[in-house]
């Protein structure tokens, strides 16, 4: 099923690979990879707020073990909190 998701994402066929990923993580709600490939998805298909809960759900699952995973969600909050600001400036 994994294989399947990951190909299915690769091929850019965002909205199928989350049923796949989502079917997995009710099956191993704890499986750090499968939430980040979910967090990606999600990302991919420009739901950026879904996509940061699944990162939250990855840093309180591991908060210290993979630094480059934490490091490279931290950007992303970081960016994407710009970007809402940014557009928030931009309605004014």
């Amino acid at each position: 099923m994994l294989e399947m998701a990951n190909q299915l994402s690769e091929d850019e066929e965002y909205s199928h690979a989350l049923k796949f990923y989502k079917s997995i993580l009710q099956i191993e709600p704890t499986n750090i990879g499968v939430i980040i490939d979910y967090g990606v998805t999600l990302q991919n298909l420009g739901l950026y707020h879904q996509a940061l809960t699944m990162y939250d759900q990855v840093l309180k699952l591991q908060p210290k073990k993979n630094k480059r995973t934490i490091l490279n969600i931290t950007l992303f909050k970081k960016l994407h909190t710009q970007q809402c600001s940014l557009s928030v400036q931009e309605l004014r």
